[in-house]
C-alpha cells in the first residue's frame, strides 16, 4: 500500500539501526532435512530484518500442499514485556489486502452477479468525475491498476473515525483522469475502495462480513480480520515503534480495507495462498483461477521492453522472470503501511506457499526472495543461480539519437528536474530545479548520473539499470531489471517508468500571483499518523519551466484557479483547486484542505487556540524562543513543528514541555469548539 509506501525505481532499504537483543520462540517447525537450506534462509531473513532495526518481530510460514512445513515467530510482540511472537500474532498487511476484494469480486463474477467488463458506475450510481471518461471505467480496470483514477484518497490513523467511502466518492467527483480508463496499469488504491463498495452494493453485505463468511471461515482464517488498531480488546498484536525515539506507537488503523486495511498472520496468509493452488482448497471456479493467475495487459505496458509492474488482478505480478521462462508460475503480494511490511508468494502449480508479515516498514519482497530461491532449488523445482560476480562496463560515448531526451522531467516525489548530457558525453544527468527566488551558493551537482553503455544507462554504485524511451510522443527514463540488484525493477523482474518528462507549458496563465507564501493543512483529523505528511507547504515554480508548479508535487497550470497532474503515468498524483473564501486564499489538493490565513501570533504565557464551526485545523506561530507546554482536551492533537518542519513534539507520544526556536508552529486538531491551553515561558 506501498502508500501507502511509495515504490520505484531507486528505492533504498530502510537505514540500519541499533540491533536489538530479543528471544526467538519456534511456533511449529516441522523441519524436514531436505529443507535445511529453506528454513537458515528464513530465519536469517527474519533476524538481518530485526538486527538492522527494520521491526521489532517477525512471522514467517511456508506451506506445501496444504500443509506448514515451517513456521516460525522471530522476536517480540511488545519490547517491556518481551513476550515472543507466536502463530497467532497479528500484523497489518498493508497492500497484500488487495487480493481479498479481487477474489471477492471474481466471486461475484462466477455466481453472474457483476461483469468484469461492465462499467463501475452500473454498481455504484453516485460514483462520479469531473471526468467524463469515468463512465468508461470498468470493474476489470480496478483490479488492474488501469482505471486512471489519480491515486490515494485516505490516511492512517491511530483511531477509527472517517467515513472511507464517502471520503473517496467526494474526492473523485472533484478529480480528473491522469489516463484513459485501461491504458496503463499504474499503482491506484483508491481502486480497490471502489471494488470493495462493488462488493458491498451487489452482496447486500459489508466488506469485513462478505469476507467472514466467504472467505475467512472457509479457509480456517481464524487470525484475520480488521487493522490491529481496530480490533478493540484483541491483545495478540506485534506492537511497533518508532525509529526516532523509540517510543511505542498507538495502534494503527487502516480503514480502506480493500486497498490496504487487513490485519492476519503468516499461516492465515499461506491459507489464502494455497487456495490458489492446484492442490488447495478452492474458493473460486477454475476460469476465475486461471483470471486472478493471468496479466491483463494495457497499451502503454505493451510498449516497455519488458513487462510493466502491477497489471495483474491484485498481484504485483503473475509471473515472476526468470522462473517463467522454465513454465514455473509465481504469483506474489506484498504489502506496507506506516509500520509493517507483508509479503505473499504462491506457486499455484508446485503447491507452494510462503508469508511473511514484520511490525516494521521493509521491503518485504526482498526479505521473502532468499526464502523462495532456497525452497525452489530444495523442492526440486529450480536449481538455485550461483553467485553472479560482474564486470563494471565502462562508460561509452552517448549516441546523438539521445538528444532528445535532454529536457525537464517529474517522478513521484515533489520538485522537477532537468536532464542534461555531461560534457564528457557519456553520461546522463538529473539536476533537482531550485524554485525561483531560491540562490545557488555553488553549482549545482546532479542527483543522479547515469553512465552510458550499450544502450542502457546506469548508476554506477548501484549498478541500476535504465533505458530511455518514448511513447505516445512522451519521454520517459525507465529502470529494467539487473541481476544482483535490489530495487523495484530488478526484484519485480519488471520495467518501471522513473522520470517522465513534461513539456513547457509557454501558454500558462499566472497562478499565486506574488512571493511565495506558507500554506498550512486545515482538515487533517485528530488521530492521522502525520509523521510523512507535509502540513505547511510554500509553492514553488522553476526557473525554465514554464507553466508548473510544486504544491504538493508537480502540477501542470491550467487558469488561475486549476493546475492538472503532470506526471500521468506516476503512481499517487493529484491536482491542485484554488479558490477564496471571505478573502482567505484556499486550496485542495486530492482530499487535502490547505489555506493561506496567517497563524495566530503567540504572546508570552498563556495561548488559547479554538476549533471553529467547520473543524478546520488551528494554528500558532512562536514570535519568539519559547518553551512549550499544551493542555490537551477531550479528542485533541497537537504538534509543534520548528522552522524547518521537523516535529518537536507530537501529543500522541507525549505532553511534556518541548523547547521550540522563533518561526516555530503548533497546529492543534480536535472536535469542534475543542480549546486548547498554549502555555509559553
Amino acid at each position: 500500500m506501498s502508500a501507502f509506501s511509495r515504490r520505484g525505481a531507486l528505492r533504498k532499504l530502510l537505514p540500519a539501526a541499533l540491533a536489538l537483543s530479543l528471544c526467538c520462540t519456534p511456533v511449529l517447525a516441522q523441519e524436514a532435512p531436505q529443507l535445511d537450506g529453506t528454513i537458515r534462509a528464513a530465519r536469517s531473513a527474519a533476524w538481518n530484518a530485526i538486527t538492522k532495526g527494520q521491526g521489532s518481530g517477525v512471522s514467517i510460514a511456508i506451506m506445501d500442499k496444504g500443509k506448514f512445513i515451517f513456521s516460525d515467530g522471530m522476536g517480540v510482540r511488545e519490547r517491556a514485556l518481551n513476550n515472543p511472537v507466536d502463530s497467532h500474532t497479528r500484523f497489518n498487511i498493508g497492500s497484500t489486502s488487495k487480493m481479498f476484494p479481487a477474489v471477492a469480486i471474481l466471486m461475484l463474477v462466477d455466481e453472474g452477479k457483476v461483469s468484469l467488463d461492465e462499467p463501475v458506475v452500473k454498481y455504484i450510481p453516485d460514483f462520479k468525475m469531473k471526468d467524463e471518461r469515468y463512465k468508461d471505467i470498468t470493474v476489470r480496470m480496478l483490479l488492474n491498476h488501469s482505471s486512471g483514477l489519480p491515486g490515494s484518497s485516505f490516511v492512517m490513523s491511530f483511531s477509527p473515525e472517517i467515513d472511507s467511502h464517502k471520503l473517496l466518492l467526494d474526492t473523485l467527483a472533484r478529480d480528473h483522469l491522469k489516463h484513459a480508463p485501461g491504458a496503463d496499469s499504474m499503482y491506484c488504491n483508491d481502486g480497490f475502495t471502489l471494488a470493495e463498495m462493488v462488493v458491498e452494493r451487489v452482496s447486500g453485505q459489508s466488506f469485513i462480513a462478505f469476507l467472514d463468511k466467504r472467505v475467512f471461515q472457509p479457509l480456517g482464517m481464524n487470525d484475520t480480520g480488521v487493522s490491529v488498531g481496530a480490533l478493540g480488546s484483541q491483545t495478540d498484536r506485534a506492537q511497533t515503534y518508532d525509529k526516532t525515539t523509540n517510543l511505542k506507537n498507538p495502534a494503527e488503523v487502516v480503514e480502506v480495507l480493500g486497498a490496504g486495511g487487513f490485519a492476519s498472520t503468516a499461516e492465515d496468509l499461506c491459507r489464502f495462498g494455497n487456495s490458489f493452488t492446484t492442490s488447495g482448497k478452492h474458493i473460486l471456479s477454475d476460469n476465475s483461477l486461471k483470471e486472478i493467475q493471468t496479466a491483463q495487459k494495457t497499451p502503454f505496458g505493451n510498449q516497455l521492453r519488458n513487462r510493466p509492474p502491477f497489471m495483474s488482478m491484485g498481484w504485483d505480478y503473475s509471473d515472476l522472470s526468470p522462473y517463467d521462462v522454465d513454465g514455473i508460475k509465481i504469483v506474489g503480494k506484498g504489502g506496507n503501511t506506516m509500520f509493517y511490511s507483508a509479503n505473499l508468494q504462491v506457486l499455484p502449480n508446485e503447491g507452494l506457499v510462503i508469508a511473511i508479515l514484520i511490525s516494521g516498514n521493509a521491503f518485504s519482497e526482498n526479505l521473502t526472495r532468499p526464502i523462495l530461491v532456497e525452497l525452489l532449488d530444495e523442492a526440486g523445482v529450480a536449481r538455485k543461480p550461483g553467485p553472479l560476480v560482474t564486470k563494471p562496463s565502462k562508460a561509452q560515448t552517448i549516441p546523438n539519437e539521445f538528444k532528445k531526451y535532454e529536457g525537464y522531467y517529474v517522478n513521484e516525489g515533489p520538485g522537477a528536474y532537468k536532464v542534461s548530457f555531461s560534457e564528457d558525453q557519456q553520461h546522463l544527468n538529473v539536476f533537482a530545479l531550485k524554485p525561483k527566488g531560491e540562490q545557488e551558493t555553488e553549482p549545482a551537482a546532479p542527483v543522479f548520473s547515469f553512465a552510458y553503455s550499450d544502450g542502457l544507462f546506469s548508476l554506477p554504485k548501484t549498478h541500476q539499470t535504465f533505458y530511455l524511451t518514448t511513447i505516445d510522443d512522451i519521454n520517459y527514463i525507465v529502470a529494467t531489471p539487473h541481476k544482483g540488484v535490489i530495487d523495484g525493477a530488478s526484484v519485480y523482474a519488471v520495467d518501471w517508468v522513473t522520470f517522465q518528462q513534461v513539456k513547457e507549458n509557454r501558454t500558462a496563465p499566472e497562478i499565486l500571483k506574488g512571493d511565495p507564501q506558507q500554506w498550512l493543512a486545515r482538515n487533517m483529523p485528530a488521530t492521522t499518523i502525520m509523521g510523512p505528511l507535509q502540513l505547511v507547504v510554500t509553492p514553488a515554480t522553476f526557473e525554465g519551466l514554464s507553466g508548473y508548479l510544486d504544491f504538493w508535487g508537480l502540477k501542470k497550470i491550467e487558469s488561475p484557479k486549476y493546475a492538472s497532474v503532470a506526471g500521468t503515468h506516476l503512481r499517487d498524483q493529484t491536482e491542485l483547486e484554488l479558490w477564496e473564501d471571505s478573502g482567505t486564499p484556499w486550496a485542495r489538493v486530492g482530499m487535502f484542505l490547505f489555506s493561506q490565513s496567517a497563524p495566530a501570533t503567540s504572546k508570552a504565557g498563556a495561548n488559547t487556540l479554538t476549533i471553529g464551526a467547520k473543524g478546520h485545523n488551528e494554528w500558532l506561530e512562536l514570535g519568539e524562543d519559547a518553551i512549550v507546554k499544551v493542555g490537551l482536551p477531550k479528542g485533541g492533537r497537537v504538534l509543534v513543528l520548528g522552522p524547518d518542519q521537523k516535529q518537536l513534539l507530537d501529543s500522541v507520544f507525549t505532553s511534556e514541555e518541548v523547547f521550540a526556536p522563533k518561526g516555530s508552529l503548533v497546529m492543534c486538531a480536535g472536535p469542534v469548539g475543542s480549546e486548547f491551553a498554549v502555555t509559553l515561558r
